[in-house]
């Protein structure tokens, strides 16, 4: 849970390096989205390609959640960054010395990789 308050960026959309979306990847899906719409009041429906579920507030469309891939050992949440070309930002991943963990492909969202960096953490890219 985060509030951005103060912290200028975070209201940035649609824009090269801004965020653009979180996914949890769990092993019970229905039981995640039960958990996040009681806690947060979320509604869920199912994502256009059928792959995940989708969890709004108030039309708004928050995160999704879908079953882990099998790159993913556990439960986890994954941030996504619109970037202008996906396979340009995995080539940089590469250079920089991070690992690049699915993709990229093509999915109903764009064009998406997900990378771990030398210490693990992982985050994704989009282009849209």
């Amino acid at each position: 849970m985060w509030q951005a308050f103060q912290h200028p960026g975070f209201e940035a959309k649609s824009e090269h390096g801004a965020f653009a979306w979180c996914e949890a990847s769990v092993g019970d899906v229905q039981a995640a989205v039960a958990f996040y719409c009681a806690l947060f009041g979320f509604t869920s429906s199912n994502s256009a390609d059928g792959n995940q579920q989708v969890l709004s507030l108030n039309g708004v469309k928050i995160a999704g959640v879908s079953t882990r891939q099998d790159y993913q050992q556990e439960d986890e949440w994954t941030v996504y960054f619109q970037v202008h070309d996906t396979d340009a930002a995995v080539a940089a991943v590469q250079a920089g010395g991070g690992t690049v963990l699915f993709g990229p492909a093509d999915r109903a969202e764009g064009r998406l990789a997900v990378f771990s960096d030398e210490a693990g953490a992982r985050f994704g890219v989009v282009n849209p």
